[in-house]
């Protein structure tokens, strides 16, 4: 199709998502599905964001769990985004793309993965309204979920700051109704945030970037720098800022409503598991970030005998550590389950248990989605089930971001099959499949490396949101409950009793 052609077809979409035409979209769409089987480079880029706009506005309002829509339009979004032409079209357009998939997962309640998409797109162009101004409608969503009064105040002034900078004078909006009609919104959001918020107090607490906080050994601070500036603590702030101050991994659940009858001396099994779940992601972390730092030999790899196969494979303690961060990473998932699974008392056996599958009702033939979740108005829950499709979705396969691809697959590679770490070499030597079907799989170092960095993010998200969904039915447990209730509360463990 010619550059005329294709610019009247984005004029005729434009029409029919404007007057929400659904007979205009629906044919729109027919004809822009079959354009994407012949286009190739920046012309498919752009052709899928058109698609994804359609599949937004034939979704509408409609924010159920399986609203086919929504899922198309995520579908185009990410196939756009890890297309080869994403490269080739220019900046404005790569920014519509990144904050109209920041703004989906978003309404997901996916707020710890959204600030990243918005970044990524403020990188490019930090004056874009729209990327700013979702940017805050995030972090205002995150503050409504966290129980920490302090981490509410913090993220909602980082709300604050973007929709100041989605309502300065240089901001650029995509037309003149936009910045007409949305500018003073933004502005007087601004302001709202400013009246709620001790401004004086949340500077004074990002004021204190004194390193000392990150540790006492040069070796801790380098650590936890590492942590900080890749969003890996568990913490939420970590999200908005990289400060000092914010280096410490302190989600927990808050309270356990507990019947006062109940005698059961312990505190509620939810408490215990999240306690492992907190230390296996954190060990995961520290042996993905140990393992490129390690230097020289380890003295456990000394006179280990090992046949020389020169095909480029990498042996050694640094390697071991690598894989052994992807499969812890991967197996918090199953504990956060196991927790899921006791909390909203979902009925499956605890051996069956998976972070794939506990969110269907448990039956042999058919797997329809569980009632508690089907039906949750709960956001954080809602974004563990989003999270949990794009690990083992058939469907989002075929769309995952790059870094994303295959990882339940490679999870059982790691765990079930014969795979080699190869140096980065191979990839020009070989012909790479992620994770082929044979059963010795190859994957150069810097591919394992990215999947693993991506599976501990995704993890700590699931982490996060973990808390948050529990915290929120607590919440709302408070006024359903008949009888007499009482939070269970739980002192927190010193670390001078984590010694051996």
């Amino acid at each position: 199709m010619d550059e005329n052609s294709l610019n009247e077809l984005a004029q005729q979409i434009d029409e029919a998502v404007y007057y929400q035409d659904r007979k205009r979209l629906t044919s729109r769409s027919v004809q822009v599905a079959e354009l994407i089987k012949t286009s190739s480079g920046s012309q498919l880029t752009t052709i899928l964001y058109w698609q994804s706009n359609i599949y937004s506005a034939l979704a509408g309002e409609d924010q159920k769990l399986e609203n086919i829509n929504l899922e198309k339009q995520l579908g185009s979004l990410r196939t756009a985004l890890s297309s080869e032409g994403f490269d080739q079209v220019d900046d404005q357009f790569k920014v519509q793309i990144l904050t109209n998939l920041g703004t989906l997962l978003t309404d997901q309640g996916r707020y710890c993965e959204t600030i990243e998409h918005y970044d990524n797109a403020l990188r490019l162009s930090s004056q874009y309204a729209l990327s700013n101004a979702n940017r805050a409608r995030c972090l205002v969503g995150y503050a409504r979920l966290v129980n920490d009064t302090v981490h509410q105040q913090m993220l909602l002034w980082a709300a604050q700051r973007s929709f100041k900078n989605a309502s300065t004078d240089d901001a650029i909006f995509e037309d003149e109704h936009q910045l007409f009609t949305l500018k003073p919104d933004f502005k007087r959001r601004a302001t709202g945030i400013s009246s709620a918020i001790d401004t004086e107090y949340c500077h004074s607490i990002v004021d204190d970037d004194d390193v000392g906080l990150l540790g006492q050994s040069e070796a801790e601070r380098s650590y936890r720098l590492f942590c900080l500036q890749n969003a890996l603590f568990l913490n939420p702030l970590n999200d908005a800022y990289k400060h000092p101050v914010v280096a410490a991994d302190v989600m927990s659940i808050s309270a356990i409503m507990k019947h006062l009858d109940d005698t059961t001396a312990h505190p509620p099994l939810e408490f215990s598991l999240f306690n492992r779940i907190k230390q296996e992601y954190t060990t995961a972390r520290y042996f993905y970030y140990d393992a490129p730092t390690s230097e020289g030999i380890h003295f456990s790899d000394r006179e280990v005998k090992l046949a020389d196969t020169f095909d480029y494979t990498r042996h050694g303690l640094a390697f071991e550590k690598l894989r052994v961060a992807y499969r812890y990473a991967y197996s918090v998932l199953d504990r956060i389950a196991l927790l899921i699974n006791h909390y909203w008392s979902l009925g499956h056996e605890t051996r069956k248990i998976s972070f794939s599958g506990i969110w269907y009702k448990p039956r042999k033939n058919s797997r329809p989605v569980h009632p508690v979740v089907s039906a949750t108005e709960n956001p954080a829950l809602r974004a563990l089930f989003e999270l949990s499709k794009d690990l083992h979705s058939k469907e989002r396969k075929s769309f995952s971001e790059p870094d994303a691809r295959l990882l339940a697959d490679l999870r059982n590679a790691l765990e079930h099959r014969f795979v080699e770490i190869t140096d980065d070499v191979i990839q020009h030597l070989e012909k790479y499949v992620d994770v082929p079907n044979s059963e010795r799989v190859r994957i150069p170092l810097s591919i394992l490396e990215s999947k693993t960095m991506r599976m501990l993010k995704l993890t700590r998200s699931a982490c996060i949101y973990l808390p948050m969904a529990v915290n929120f039915e607590e919440q709302g447990e408070e006024t359903l409950r008949s009888g007499l209730y009482g939070q269970t509360t739980v002192q927190t463990v010193h670390d001078k009793d984590k010694r051996r």
